[in-house]
């Protein structure tokens, strides 16, 4: 017999996900990727004809060198400490006990790490003369520690850090033009960064204070161990994976010559372009996931899995896309010199549905049903497995074994998800539609 009333409820459900809450912070988070693309384009030719190629080296080194801190301090907080928030997200006590942990261990590790920043600086002669720039660029650091991504994220109110990135940005453009003038402006460049990730922080704090009601509190040993043991091996997988993502251009560049390197990444910035989208899904849907697989969401975990078969099959298209239409990708963006590109685009195209499976099965389920340290051991196996790969593949193939390389990790990485998903998925709830 037909069950009008169910399926009724269901597809009133499904238009309601449209129109809820989840598209708009998946439009929030589409405008501020496309920003972090449009601001970049504004502000570089410019600073590449004001600095100079030595003093736009430096900055850019500088800030690869802070950016590690970066990594340290977000501890993989940013997810689970935004899968905490959005599971306690109508307890506001327990929202205050979150909040000042994760604050606590951030500001005590961006403070230990400002203080090896210091002991590096003392130690190494190349370090030493560029100390004031190092120090400066540090506040970049301190900026993120203060900004509450991962709280915004978890209560589901992306449009505060597209609204305040925004602003930020705007802020740092306009000062950019208006004060660098001159080589010698590189730190004062940098002094404006940091000052711009400063002030982003300050009234983040200030909206959480006001807006929200977080008010901070010294909380106990318990909470504060309870945090770092949740986030610890998100931690380890955020470094393995730094490692196997960006190490692909330092290896080709030892192997090869910059040509060739210049030939693979912009192939890969296209590549990278087209994973944005589905990074921004990732980051919108993670929080929702939480509530739907921890049973504190009305929705059925059954349309969730709808949702990640549709991510899935999109990740696909785009594969497919970018693998036939390659050449004229190539040409049309970067010109007929750059021909070369398009076969290494054709490879590169995989790995986007490749890694969209496995941030479906690992980020969305496996570390939403408590298995983070799965989700560790999965990374750093695939570290390891990606530099053997390296070593082997890109001295002997080079750019085309690069690409090799990538899909052979990234394969195994899907592979390994899929399975521990297909074992545990009796862990995702199954709630009825109410």
């Amino acid at each position: 017999m037909y069950n009008y009333s169910k399926t009724s409820i269901h597809i009133s459900l499904k238009g309601d996900l449209i129109k809820s809450i989840l598209f708009k912070n998946f439009l929030s988070l589409a405008t501020l990727q496309l920003i972090n693309y449009i601001f970049p384009l504004i502000t570089f030719p410019y600073l590449v004809r004001v600095l100079g190629p030595e003093k736009f080296g430096l900055i850019n080194f500088a800030a690869a060198f802070i950016s590690f801190f970066s990594i340290i301090t977000n501890y993989g907080f940013n997810l689970s400490a935004m899968r905490e928030i959005s599971i306690n997200k109508s307890d506001a006590v327990q929202l205050r006990t979150i909040f000042s942990s994760v604050m606590v261990i951030k500001i005590c590790i961006s403070i230990v790490s400002f203080g090896i920043l210091l002991a590096i600086i003392h130690t190494f002669s190349g370090f030493n003369r560029n100390a004031p720039l190092l120090i400066i660029s540090f506040g970049v650091v301190f900026g993120n520690v203060l900004f509450p991504y991962w709280f915004f994220s978890g209560l589901e109110k992306m449009n505060y850090i597209m609204f305040l990135n925004t602003g930020m940005k705007c802020i740092n453009v306009l000062l950019i033009f208006y004060l660098i003038k001159l080589p010698s402006d590189f730190i004062l460049l940098s002094i404006i960064n940091s000052l711009s990730y400063i002030l982003l922080g300050i009234v983040s704090q200030f909206i959480l204070r006001y807006k929200f009601e977080i008010i901070f509190c010294f909380p106990d040993l318990t909470e504060i161990r309870w945090q770092l043991r949740e986030g610890f091996h998100l931690f380890i997988s955020s470094i393995s994976i730094t490692i196997y993502t960006t190490s692909t251009l330092f290896f080709l560049g030892l192997f090869t010559n910059n040509t060739i390197v210049g030939f693979y990444s912009a192939a890969d910035k296209i590549r990278i372009a087209f994973q944005a989208i589905f990074s921004t899904i990732s980051q919108t849907l993670f929080p929702f996931a939480a509530n739907v697989i921890t049973g504190t969401s009305k929705v059925n975990v059954i349309t969730l899995y709808h949702m990640f078969g549709i991510i899935i099959f999109s990740g696909l298209l785009v594969s497919v896309m970018l693998f036939f239409l390659a050449d004229p990708v190539i040409i049309t963006i970067l010109g007929r010199d750059y021909i070369t590109s398009a076969k290494i685009l054709k490879m590169n195209a995989w790995i986007i549905v490749i890694v969209t499976i496995s941030n479906v099965l690992g980020i969305q389920v496996l570390i939403n049903i408590g298995l983070k340290v799965i989700f560790s051991k999965i990374i750093i196996t695939s570290t390891i497995l990606y530099l053997v790969l390296a070593c082997f593949f890109i001295p002997k193939y080079h750019e085309l074994g690069s690409s090799f390389t990538v899909i052979l990790t990234e394969s195994a990485v899907a592979l390994m998800m899929i399975g521990y998903f297909l074992v545990n998925k009796n862990k995702m709830n199954h709630y009825k539609y109410v």
